[in-house]
């Protein structure tokens, strides 16, 4: 993360341009705040949540663990920003829709991504919930 959110700074932006960054085995950081727009999508960044998978999709699949922090991380925003009608399962974008790259690789399908994201909400929003609960108490 210190390496990238270098990197990102030496390209003249304010630290790692996106929101959430997983990694390979699952673990989800926390990149820029929700509040602050992003560095990720020229275009896109006062209006998307940037989220990286790290790791070359064009030449391996996604690791499980991934997939699952994937699918429940969006889930979760979607759950979170819900009163936002852009921000549904079908605002789900990669970053190839915006530029001429093949990020997050062809190995990944933004069908099959939409399709595993309105999967698992159901069980997200119970999680989600849950969690809101919990600080209630």
């Amino acid at each position: 993360m210190k390496a990238m959110d270098r990197v990102h700074r030496l390209k003249g932006w304010n630290g790692i341009g996106y929101h959430f960054v997983i990694m390979p085995d699952g673990l989800i950081y926390v990149g820029r705040d929700l509040d602050t727009g992003g560095a990720h999508t020229v275009g896109h960044n006062m209006t998307g949540i940037g989220v990286c998978i790290l790791g070359n999709f064009d030449e391996e699949d996604v690791p499980p663990n991934a997939y699952v922090s994937l699918k429940y991380l969006v889930s979760f925003l979607i759950i979170r920003f819900e009163e936002n009608m852009w921000m549904k399962e079908k605002a789900v974008y990669f970053h190839r829709q915006f530029a001429r790259k093949s990020c997050p690789g062809w190995r990944l399908k933004l069908d099959e991504v939409r399709a595993a994201i309105a999967r698992t909400l159901p069980d997200a929003c119970e999680r989600y919930r849950a969690i809101l609960e919990g600080e209630k108490q």
